[in-house]
């Protein structure tokens, strides 16, 4: 999966937070589609939020309509520069994975606390 991330011209993908950070480990700022519970898509809106979280500061292109996708994928065709991270990128991509290690163990003790 590393190498076929590394070796795209850009990347389209949901709005996990796990999946986001592997996208931008491998060099590239990815186009994201969160999934929409109003569409029965995820159990809640965790993704849309996450996702303008990192829209607002850059980390992330946002597309939450088929509009928004067709721009930024017109974008990655025109300037695909644009989707590779700078070397200056690295302080964003510390914290969308320390935001991850933190949903990781809220995750891990709510499953401790169900099972007992």
């Amino acid at each position: 999966m590393n190498r076929l991330l590394m070796s795209a011209a850009g990347i389209v993908s949901h709005g996990g937070p796990a999946t986001i950070v592997q996208i931008r480990a491998a060099g590239k700022v990815p186009i994201v589609m969160p999934r929409d519970p109003a569409l029965g898509e995820h159990v809640d809106d965790h993704q849309i939020r996450f996702a303008r979280h990192l829209a607002a500061r850059g980390e992330i292109v946002l597309a939450e309509t088929i509009t928004d996708l067709r721009t930024a994928l017109d974008r990655l065709v025109s300037d695909p520069e644009s989707f590779r991270l700078t070397p200056n990128s690295g302080e964003s991509h510390r914290a969308v994975a320390n935001f991850e290690r933190l949903i990781l163990q809220t995750i891990r003790r709510r499953r401790r606390v169900f099972s007992r």
